[in-house]
């Protein structure tokens, strides 16, 4: 016979059937009916009755999302759990038998941790936390491992992915990236520093015009040449790696894609495959913007290089005739919205650039590579790096972007700027 659960059983009861109808509704709910990242955890840590729920990188421990108290939580709980972890000689709080650790927080109270993913999508850590708690029962530990693979076995099977997945995809995406780029500043910067000297001592070794037609003349003008494209690529590569804005300085958008778009209709009657915009006679590049776009926080030559990357690769996508429209408007961001951008965006006021075209559009196994790793191209000639850059100019400006279907066939590339907040030095 089993007797009437006690007062202080109760509370863990309805938290461990909470828990369970949590999963329930994560394992049967459709896609389009799931939540946000943010309202998971949100259930996540009522279902528990725990302070707040979490979700970081692996091995990066990056926060990815923290419900619901600040990122500066979050990040100062991942540093307590590294100082724990580089103490700790034997690891005797890992509950063993289901794969949860507890971890004691500096500012009081504990966390109950577990670790998913896969190799091929990357890893993350999902926690809780409680600032009133030192101990996490078994079960409780059991229950959070089984939460974490519901998450993990719905992330993985689903064609069409819950709103949650996708934030948690692009979030370990959006950390892959930064990872990278912080490897490309260090190699930029040595690769640079050996480019000067080769471009240097070559260009004083050419200057001897007595020697012009010798042979030696001839190669070190190879030398020289090479090391320019060397020196091109090394500014790409910076591109790419920069975090911070070369100026304060704000342009209007709708002058820039104005010259944008004189510059390709100038072309059109070259009949050439392509230009330095990327123009093709065949396709028409159609402007549809208000009379009143506010400037943004963005150099006008970094917004130029960015709308040129993507409206190179809106050609590009286009095998025959078609066209690429450009609408401009301004948006409201939150939270939510800002952290599902590749870049950093800050939630408020911007102005959003979207640029569709009509050509094959992404498949979805190329859609899950965007952004994954910054090489990624389905271009053979191509090193696939365009967007690379224009993720590094973004995230310095404080922007961001997104590629997404159309529904009439092809991609949208959405640009998010800030808009600038008092009249500075426009172009």
């Amino acid at each position: 016979m089993i007797g009437t659960p006690t007062s202080l059983e109760t509370p863990l009861l309805d938290s461990n059937r909470s828990v369970l109808e949590f999963i329930h509704r994560l394992l049967i709910l459709p896609a389009e009916e799931q939540v946000n990242l943010d309202e998971l955890l949100e259930e996540l840590s009522a279902a528990f009755m725990a302070t707040a729920a979490g979700l970081a990188t692996f091995p990066e421990c990056v926060p990815l999302c923290l419900h619901p108290a600040s990122m500066d939580d979050s990040k100062s709980m991942i540093k307590d759990l590294k100082s724990w972890l580089d103490q700790q000689s034997a690891i005797p709080n890992l509950h063993s038998n289901c794969g949860a650790l507890t971890v004691p927080r500096r500012a009081g109270g504990s966390c109950l941790l577990t670790l998913q993913g896969t190799p091929e999508r990357g890893g993350w850590l999902l926690w809780l936390e409680d600032d009133g708690r030192m101990v996490w029962s078994e079960g409780e530990a059991g229950l959070l491992v089984m939460a974490g693979q519901a998450l993990m076995h719905r992330w993985n099977r689903d064609e069409t992915p819950t709103p949650w997945a996708v934030q948690l995809d692009r979030g370990i995406r959006r950390q892959r990236m930064e990872a990278a780029a912080q490897i490309v500043r260090r190699l930029a910067h040595d690769f640079g520093n050996i480019l000067t000297g080769i471009l240097g001592f070559s260009e004083l070794a050419l200057t001897d015009k007595d020697a012009s037609r010798s042979p030696l003349h001839q190669y070190l003008s190879e030398v020289l040449r090479g090391a320019q494209s060397g020196a091109q690529y090394t500014n790409q590569l910076r591109l790419f790696g920069r975090r911070q804005a070369n100026s304060n300085r704000s342009c209007n958008p709708a002058n820039v894609l104005t010259e944008l778009t004189d510059k390709w209709r100038a072309t059109d009657g070259a009949k050439t495959e392509q230009s330095a915009l990327g123009s093709r006679a065949d396709v028409q590049l159609k402007l549809h913007l208000p009379n009143d776009l506010p400037d943004v926080a963005v150099d006008a030559e970094a917004l130029r290089q960015v709308l040129t990357i993507v409206l190179d690769n809106a050609r590009e996508a286009i095998v025959r005739a078609g066209a690429i429209d450009v609408f401009a408007r301004t948006v409201q961001v939150n939270a939510g919205e800002a952290g599902a951008l590749f870049g950093e965006v800050r939630p408020g006021k911007h102005l959003e650039i979207r640029i569709a075209d009509n050509g094959a559009g992404l498949p979805p196994e190329v859609q899950r590579q965007l952004f994954a790793e910054p090489f990624f191209s389905t271009k053979s000639r191509k090193r696939g790096f365009g967007l690379a850059m224009a993720y590094g100019i973004l995230s310095a400006y404080r922007g961001g972007l997104e590629l997404l279907p159309r529904h009439e066939g092809g991609t949208i590339a959405r640009l998010v700027l800030p808009i600038a907040a008092v009249a500075g030095p426009s172009i």
